[in-house]
């Protein structure tokens, strides 16, 4: 089961794991670091969680209700944006 790769963030490096480079990109940004917990608790993988939490234009509740209602993390992400 894989995910869908959103984009890069700048400056990712290679053998940083998704939760370690989550908690780096967050540190400085509390909302941000909330918004991708919820995602992942929803079941969002931690980087498509990461990715969204950027996108404030993206409704957090409507992204989990998606989850809850049976779409897949890749569907609901097609769907989301």
């Amino acid at each position: 089961r894989g995910s869908i790769r959103l984009g890069r963030e700048r400056g990712r490096p290679d053998h940083m794991s998704p939760a370690a480079l989550a908690d780096k990109v967050t540190e400085h940004d509390p909302v941000r670091r909330w918004r991708s917990d919820q995602l992942q608790r929803a079941g969002y993988p931690p980087w498509d969680a990461l990715v969204l939490s950027r996108r404030r234009d993206i409704d957090l509740h409507r992204a989990v209700d998606l989850l809850r209602r049976g779409c897949s993390p890749e569907t609901a992400i097609r769907i989301l944006f």
